[in-house]
């Protein structure tokens, strides 16, 4: 799940960056799962 947990930080940082900028209230969502793209898989060794 290391890649979902890195997809978590990134919108987590996104949304609090454009917070930041804005001085606004940002939420950050991705894309629904049945909506999603697999473009590769790797393996992790």
């Amino acid at each position: 799940d290391t890649a979902h947990f890195r997809l978590e930080e990134t919108l987590h940082r996104t949304s609090l960056l454009l917070s930041q900028l804005t001085n606004y209230t940002a939420v950050v969502t991705g894309p629904a799962a049945d909506e999603a793209q697999v473009r590769s898989v790797a393996r992790e060794i």
